[in-house]
C-alpha cells in the first residue's frame, strides 16, 4: 500500500533523529514525532510501532534492542523511499496519458516527458540513468521565483542592471514574461527609460526593489507566443521580421536535422543523394547563425544572398583563426 503524506512525514523525522547514531528511548522518538508541526494529530504509540517496523522492512539498521533505538550502520531513507516524489511522479503520468490525444498539448510533451524523467530520476549520482545539461552554479535563479511572483501580481520594479562591461544601470520595470534559453533564464518586459520591451538576463541584475506609485504598464502590443516562435532564442533587433532562409545540409547530418529540428518552421523542400535543402521562414539572429555554424563544413547557406555573404566572410575570419 502507497505511503500517505502524514507517513511519510513520520518515517522523516524519525530517521532524521536516528541518523546521527544517538540512542533514544521509545518515549524520546514519540516526543520527537508528536512535537512536530507537520503532522495533523498526535501519533499514538501503536503508530509509532508500525512505522519503526515499517523501517526495518525497508532495511534500516535499527539495533534491537528493548530499552532504545539506535542505527548500527549508515543508512539513507530518501535514496531508498521518497513516495511524495513517487506519488507526483505516478500522478502526473497519469496526466500525461490523457492530455496525448489533446492537440493543444502535443508540443509540450516533450518537455513535460523530460521533466518526468529528470523527477523521477534516482537521487544517487552513482545508480543514476538519466542526466541533464544544468549549470548548478548559475546565480540568476535567485530571482525566478520573485519575478514570476512579480508577474502575476503586475508589480513595477526599480532594477539595478550589471552589463558585462561592469557598468551599472537602474531603471524603472514592468516585467511580463520569462524565458529559459540554453540554461540561462531571461526577463522580458517594459522599460520606461526606453519606451520598449526590453530582455534582460536574470544573472545580471543585481538589485531588486518595488516601486511604489507608479501604475503597472499593461502588456497591450507585445505577444510573447507569436515573438518565440519567430526566433530561436531571445535576441532580435528592433523591427526585425522573419525572413525565408534556406540551408544546404550535407551526409548524414541530413538524418540529425530531419529527426531533431532546429526551429518549429523548417521544412525539406529538396533532397538528392548527398544532402538536402532546409527552408525557414525566422528571424536572422546570433541564436540561429550559432545553430548553423555548429554544423561546421556540413551545412551552406543558400539564400538570402545577404546572409550567404555574411556566413562567407564569417567562415573567412575563422581560418585567419588558425
Amino acid at each position: 500500500m502507497p505511503l500517505n503524506k502524514n507517513q511519510f512525514h513520520r518515517l522523516s523525522i524519525i530517521h532524521d533523529t536516528l541518523v546521527s547514531f544517538n540512542r533514544f528511548t521509545f518515549t524520546e522518538l514519540l516526543k520527537k514525532v508528536n512535537n512536530n508541526s507537520d503532522l495533523s494529530a498526535n501519533v499514538s504509540k501503536r503508530t509509532l510501532i508500525n512505522d519503526i517496523n515499517f523501517l526495518k522492512e525497508l532495511g534500516a539498521p535499527l539495533a534491537d534492542r528493548k530499552r532504545y533505538y539506535q542505527y548500527s550502520a549508515p543508512f539513507s531513507l530518501y535514496e531508498i523511499l521518497n513516495p511524495t516524489e513517487k506519488n507526483v511522479f505516478n500522478e502526473a503520468l497519469s496526466l500525461l496519458k490523457k492530455i496525448e490525444k489533446t492537440n493543444q498539448f502535443h508540443s509540450l510533451l516533450p518537455e513535460i516527458s523530460a521533466f518526468l524523467l529528470r523527477f523521477k530520476s534516482n537521487s544517487s549520482t552513482e545508480n543514476k540513468i538519466v542526466f541533464y545539461d544544468d549549470n548548478p552554479s548559475y546565480i540568476g535563479l535567485e530571482y525566478l521565483a520573485d519575478f514570476y511572483t512579480y508577474i502575476l501580481q503586475k508589480k513595477v520594479l526599480d532594477l539595478q542592471y550589471v552589463d558585462f562591461e561592469k557598468n551599472r544601470f537602474t531603471f524603472i520595470f514592468h516585467p511580463y514574461v520569462l524565458k529559459q534559453y540554453s540554461n540561462r533564464w531571461y526577463v522580458y518586459g517594459y522599460t520606461e527609460a526606453e519606451n520598449k520591451v526590453y530582455v534582460l538576463p536574470l544573472d545580471r541584475i543585481r538589485q531588486v526593489k518595488l516601486k511604489e506609485g507608479i501604475k503597472y504598464k499593461e502588456n497591450i502590443d507585445f505577444n510573447p507566443p507569436t515573438f518565440f516562435s519567430e526566433m530561436i532564442g531571445i535576441g532580435r533587433l528592433d523591427n526585425q521580421i522573419p525572413q525565408r532562409i534556406v540551408v544546404r545540409v550535407y551526409g548524414q547530418t541530413v538524418d540529425f536535422m530531419s529527426t531533431k529540428k532546429i526551429h518549429q518552421s523548417q521544412e525539406m523542400i529538396a533532397e538528392e543523394e548527398n544532402y538536402a535543402d532546409f527552408a525557414y521562414s525566422l528571424i536572422d539572429n546570433f541564436e540561429f547563425r550559432s545553430k548553423i555554424l555548429a554544423l561546421g563544413a556540413h551545412a551552406e547557406v543558400l539564400e538570402p544572398l545577404v546572409l550567404r555573404e555574411s556566413f562567407k566572410k564569417l567562415t573567412e575570419e575563422i581560418v585567419l583563426r588558425y
